[in-house]
């Protein structure tokens, strides 16, 4: 039997979990992706905005909100992250990310970063 990955999103928004709802016909969204697939279990968010996050929690249930990254990770042992917030915060979620053990992969929306600084920053990490 396979095990079934605790997984969190950064990011609450459109493609986060906003774009669409568990009755779409067709998945939009990292939340929709990590209800349909049968080894993933959505246990957090990450999202500083209220509006976003009540919005979230509507459309997919309750689960551990967050308003950073840092307190996220903190108090949840999660296997899988998805990065949705917007590029311009993708390398710190990345560069903070990729100091936690018990995490098994990383998705990250594109653009990976926003600046060739910061991919000239994150590369050797990854």
């Amino acid at each position: 039997m396979q095990k079934t990955l605790s997984c969190a999103i950064v990011g609450a928004g459109s493609i986060g979990g906003l774009i669409d709802s568990p009755s779409s016909a067709n998945i939009a969204s990292h939340a929709h992706a990590f209800l349909k697939h049968p080894n993933c279990t959505l246990v957090a968010i990450c999202e500083p905005n209220s509006a976003n996050q009540s919005a979230f929690i509507g459309r997919w249930g309750e689960m551990g909100v967050y308003h950073s990254l840092d307190s996220l990770l903190q108090y949840e042992t999660i296997d899988l992250l998805a990065i949705a917030s917007p590029t311009q915060f993708h390398a710190n979620a990345l560069e903070e990310a990729l100091h936690v053990k018990s995490l098994q992969a990383i998705l990250c929306e594109k653009p990976l970063v926003a600046t060739a600084k910061e991919l000239a920053h994150i590369a050797p990490l990854l």
